[in-house]
């Protein structure tokens, strides 16, 4: 990848994208792992869910959005996050 980004021949960002998808779909057959709602407990989704709303600070999100994401009832996650 990098000889072909500094070479920069007709067609590199082409190849470039080609061989960075390449990597890309080899790293998600070899090394995803896949969790099923079972796997995660309600402390590792309400986790999740306060990792979410630290990253999205800045632009405005609202309660329905958050719990449609990570697949709460508004009024549920609501009363969580007064507790």
């Amino acid at each position: 990848m990098t000889q072909t980004y500094i070479q920069k021949q007709a067609g590199y960002c082409l190849h470039f994208g080609s061989v960075l998808m390449q990597l890309l779909y080899e790293l998600i057959m070899y090394y995803v792992v896949e969790l099923t709602p079972t796997d995660l407990t309600e402390d590792d989704r309400l986790k999740a869910v306060l990792v979410y709303i630290h990253k999205q600070y800045q632009p405005k999100i609202s309660l329905r959005e958050v719990a449609e994401r990570f697949h709460y009832n508004p009024d549920y996650l609501s009363r969580i996050f007064k507790r």
